[in-house]
């Protein structure tokens, strides 16, 4: 897989702990100096950071006294606020998947140790739902500079003996951003917990914690310069074709397609007249096709595949035809493959499907995952599919899926989407 470890943030990543937070910070405030003039909004520039350098900022910790007094304050403001503070929907299952996959699960959090007495499993660095699934919990005590500095994940580095390119940090702040940055870790922005306050150029972008598995998950597509070129080449030819109104302008384009083909051809082994159908199947401006696959679940949580001639397991679907909808060519598909009328109900997944799927073909295809309540079925065989039957997630035959339109992934992702109350469609 891409990542081998993916690190997290706690507050704003995997809790939702930033009301119960600035809410006491604002009752310190209230308290201490009456007639202040910082608001929640204002004091939301010191989340992510330490509770030490906020309270040094805030002009609480002109004395070693008075920095503990404060941080009291501050921790029996948020003991009194700590049933807010609540994990993200979604971030078990994730976690489970993930450690189910093999991938190594940590924590570089901004939380102090020297306050776990104090705010127990509120202020854990590693609180104890989380424990059966992360191997390493680094916190803004263990170094001796925490965030934005990226002293904490070069300490998850160095003792958990993981390569920084291996290494993927989840979080949701600047300093969060800057601590990856500086070690040369790659960076995925949280978003379920809130817009960012600013842009930060980062690696990636998540609206929902399953885009975390679907990040880990992908392929490192391998870098074949004759199928790049073949493929730049051949878009080149076809738009050129569209737009052009001279005849030897015409020419040219048609030769520069035939040259892509004949590199394709020449790179991969295959027959020339088998690329070119391949390569140079369509006109107009050069787009990506669009497949669509239909996740149809019955009440006992099983999801329904058809076997197709080649003996392997397949979700109904395939290439949308002109002038049908995503829906419409997902419910088409469906009676086409499975014999079944279907009602879609939710969008699980886009996926780029060279990212995912093998062998990578020549042209880009996105591909949508939907839902669907089933309805009639009387299947008998046709001219695509030999059979259909449901499966449970703990029966899939994995060993025999046509892994170039649903690999197991995609799957899983499916019953997850299912099991969902709160999905958030992952859009690549």
């Amino acid at each position: 897989m891409r990542y081998k470890h993916v690190i997290f943030d706690l507050d704003g990543t995997l809790y939702d702990s930033l009301g119960a937070g600035i809410g006491a910070l604002v009752a310190l405030l209230d308290e201490e100096r009456p007639g202040h003039e910082e608001t929640y909004q204002s004091l939301l520039r010191f989340s992510g950071l330490p509770g030490r350098v906020t309270l040094e900022e805030l002009g609480f910790a002109s004395s070693q006294a008075e920095y503990e007094r404060c941080a009291q304050k501050w921790t029996m403001n948020m003991l009194e606020r700590a049933a807010q503070v609540k994990l993200f929907p979604e971030i078990i299952p994730v976690l489970r998947y993930l450690k189910r996959r093999g991938v190594t699960l940590g924590i570089v959090t901004s939380r102090d140790r020297s306050s776990e007495d104090d705010l127990d499993q509120v202020g854990a660095v590693l609180p104890f739902e989380l424990a059966p699934y992360i191997s390493r919990a680094i916190s803004a005590s263990d170094t001796p500079r925490g965030k934005p500095f990226p002293d904490p994940i070069l300490k998850y580095l160095n003792d958990s003996h993981a390569k920084a390119e291996e290494t993927l940090y989840v979080g949701d702040t600047k300093s969060d951003y800057l601590c990856a940055r500086d070690c040369g870790v790659d960076f995925a922005l949280a978003l379920w917990g809130g817009c960012p306050r600013e842009h930060l150029p980062c690696r990636y972008y998540l609206r929902t914690p399953w885009d975390v598995m679907n990040i880990v998950t992908q392929r490192e597509i391998r870098d074949e310069p004759w199928l790049n070129w073949a493929r730049e080449l051949q878009a080149i030819g076809q738009i050129g074709q569209t737009y052009s109104k001279d005849k030897f302008d015409l020419e040219r384009f048609a030769r520069l397609r035939e040259i892509a083909c004949e590199i394709a051809a020449l790179g991969s082994g295959e027959d020339p007249a088998l690329v070119r159908q391949a390569l140079c199947f369509e006109s107009g401006y050069c787009c990506p096709k669009v497949d669509t696959r239909a996740a149809i679940f019955n009440e006992r949580h099983q999801i329904l595949m058809v076997r197709e001639y080649s003996g392997l397991w397949d979700l109904p679907g395939g290439w949308c035809d002109d002038g049908e909808s995503v829906c419409s060519n997902t419910v088409k598909e469906a009676f086409e493959e499975a014999c079944m009328q279907v009602t879609p109900l939710k969008l699980i997944a886009i996926h780029e499907r060279n990212r995912h799927n093998t062998p990578r073909y020549a042209y880009g295809t996105l591909k949508f995952f939907i839902e669907c309540a089933p309805g009639p079925w009387h299947f008998a065989p046709t001219d695509e599919t030999l059979e259909c039957r449901y499966f449970s997630e703990d029966e899939l035959p994995l060993d025999m899926l046509r892994v170039e339109t649903n690999n197991e992934e995609q799957i899983r992702l499916c019953f997850q989407a299912h099991y969902s109350k709160t999905w958030i469609p992952v859009i690549e």
